[in-house]
């Protein structure tokens, strides 16, 4: 039975829940694609195609596999809902911002949701769906669902799975497993893998038990390879084989570094610890295992908390050991080693919180960090508004809301752990609703002008039936809807990764009819202070072409994760130049976007690389 106190506590945590949807939503209509990363734009383009022309391709020619395929579905019923009302392709860019923007939404309501049915019967996991609720809200963690990426739907999925694990639901999580696994094809062994080995270890089981749940998941994922290796003779899609080592270790240990390089002050050195990266990943996952590992937490803890702390551990360890590019961490890979390392804190605390006793002792335990915390967190995010004054009261007055409700809830006697994090939970969504509210106008990339600004050129200076390639191009290739050939290879085919291999680079732009590349330049080397720049990226660095001073030409060329090899080269003459980007900051690296005309005799004699100080022979560097 629950106590006035109570209900009004539910009452004030729902009308924050609304209000901030709402004000989440507007911002999305609002801001549309300003967050979209470039590879949001390659799922847009190829599902444009698919409804054009029946099969996923970026060039509108070249047939390709280089997509998660629930997401890559999601696109294209957007494309076609907007082909069938005569939209453009800017509808379907504030199309798919409004469907990822319903997909968080849905997924904290489902957390909402989730803490309604299990207050009763498990009152303690029904108060972490709540925590994972109002941390996900926080506006330095939301910008993850804000990118255009699988990672939101992947979020929503995975909540879902977790109650009907939490339930036994085991049909319906037999179903959802299939569904996560093609949302995000890395989950297959870091997550659905593990929580079968659980189902299996369990005393209370059968063997038949983790057969049958896992069965959708095998029976979809053996469809899927088999569709692979019959329609382009490999079963691994090509992104997966140009972007993963698995199971082969290729550690990067200086990625936890990169978000460190970043800072300047006192605010980036708290950032860190309130916004999620490498680093935050990296020290949760450890500080969780060896917390669990510990003898009083150890034998507290529930089987499934350990699965969660595991699998999150798993995800992030996947981020730092089988990734073949160097180039960092992209941001949409947060959110779900995130939630479930906050699921796994979320039993391990009740673990730790049940060891203390008086009751107003475990109140102040987690009043006093958490008010602090909160205080820090709210200011930060408030911050963003412009003004320091109402951002300084507004934090102090919210986070103060917290002790305020230790203090009634111990007056009253009711248990005080539960309204202290729904008063947390509660000034987490008035701030961020706030937030978006006051940022509508302020929340555009400095970078989206620019983009426009570029494309705008390419779609003046090439014709509807020209063809451009070159590495990174998504946005280019979506907002100026020319024929766009990806030369980084991951939504390409494995025919290219052939030439690669024989240094027929040029060969290629001429059997594919290429009259342009596309290219980022920058100004020096220096991309990460931690590792030498990224092999695909090598060609980039033209300091004088970035400056706009005078230059013979640029050499071109990229790299073959699969076959580990550096391309022939393609000069890029200061005569060919067709379009010019303003000098943004690409990082802290002066960069600008260009198009180059290439020259008809180009492919005629393509130049293989002959620098021999590097081994071995067929991963030599051009010597440009």
């Amino acid at each position: 039975m629950q106590t006035a106190f109570q209900r009004i506590m539910n009452i004030l945590v729902i009308s924050a829940l609304i209000l901030f949807s709402l004000t989440y939503l507007v911002k999305a209509a609002y801001v549309g694609d300003g967050f979209f990363v470039d590879d949001t734009y390659y799922y847009m383009v190829a599902a444009m195609n698919f409804v054009e022309h029946g099969f996923l391709s970026l060039d509108s020619v070249t047939h390709t596999n280089g997509y998660h395929p629930v997401w890559t579905g999601v696109c294209i019923a957007v494309a076609w809902v907007v082909k069938l009302f005569g939209g453009t392709h800017n509808h379907m860019a504030m199309s798919i911002a409004m469907v990822e923007a319903i997909f968080y939404v849905l997924t904290l309501a489902s957390l909402g949701f989730f803490y309604s049915k299990l207050s009763d019967e498990k009152p303690n996991r029904a108060l972490t769906f709540f925590t994972l609720a109002a941390i996900l809200s926080y506006p330095l963690v939301n910008w993850m669902f804000r990118l255009g990426m699988e990672s939101t739907l992947t979020a929503l999925i995975m909540v879902w799975l977790v109650y009907f694990l939490i339930r036994e639901r085991w049909f319906a999580l037999s179903l959802i497993m299939a569904l996560l696994v093609m949302t995000r094809l890395d989950t297959l062994v870091f997550l659905i893998f593990p929580t079968l080995m659980l189902l299996l270890i369990r005393p209370d089981f059968s063997l038949l038990r983790p057969i049958v749940t896992g069965f959708p998941t095998a029976l979809v994922t053996a469809g899927y390879l088999y569709y692979n290796h019959l329609t382009f003779g490999h079963i691994k899609p090509i992104n997966g084989v140009l972007r993963s080592s698995f199971p082969i270790p290729t550690p990067h240990w200086t990625f936890p570094l990169d978000p460190v390089a970043n800072v300047h002050d006192i605010y980036g050195a708290i950032k860190l610890f309130l916004m999620p990266n490498t680093l935050l990943l990296v020290v949760l996952a450890v500080v969780g295992i060896g917390l669990m590992l510990l003898g009083p937490v150890r034998e507290r803890l529930r089987s499934i908390d350990r699965l969660f702390l595991i699998t999150g551990t798993l995800l992030v360890l996947n981020l730092i050991l089988f990734q073949k590019w160097s180039k960092g961490i992209e941001q949409w890979y947060f959110a779900a080693p995130l939630i479930l390392l906050i699921l796994g804190y979320g039993g391990m605390f009740r673990a730790l919180l049940n060891m203390v006793n008086p009751t107003w002792l475990r109140a102040l335990l987690v009043t006093v960090p958490l008010s602090g915390l909160a205080y820090v967190a709210f200011g930060m995010s408030l911050n963003t508004t412009g003004n320091a004054e109402i951002s300084s009261i507004v934090s102090l007055t919210l986070a103060g809301l917290i002790p305020l409700v230790a203090i009634v809830s111990l007056l009253i006697k009711v248990e005080p752990i539960k309204p202290i994090i729904m008063a947390m939970g509660f000034s987490a969504l008035l701030v961020s609703a706030t937030v978006h509210a006051l940022t509508l106008s302020q929340d555009h990339r400095t970078d989206a002008a620019l983009l426009d600004k570029f494309t705008q050129c390419v779609t003046d200076n090439v014709a509807p039936d020209a063809f451009v390639a070159g590495t990174d191009i998504g946005g280019t290739a979506f907002k100026s809807q020319r024929h766009f050939v990806n030369l980084d290879g991951v939504v390409n085919n494995f025919v290219y990764q052939e030439y690669l291999r024989d240094k027929r680079l040029a060969d290629y732009l001429t059997m594919k009819n290429v009259q342009y590349i596309a290219v980022t330049l920058s100004e020096n080397p220096t991309f990460s202070p931690y590792r030498d720049i990224e092999n695909m990226y090598k060609s980039r660095i033209a300091p004088e072409a970035v400056r706009n001073e005078p230059y013979e030409s640029v050499p071109f060329y990229v790299y073959s994760y699969m076959y580990n090899n550096f391309s022939d080269e393609i000069p890029l003459f200061q005569r060919n130049e067709v379009c010019r980007s303003e000098v943004y900051m690409g990082g802290n690296n002066p960069s600008v976007d260009m198009l180059f005309r290439i020259e008809a005799s180009v492919s005629d004699t393509p130049k293989p690389a002959t620098d021999s100080t590097h081994e071995p022979a067929n991963n030599t560097e051009p010597t440009g």
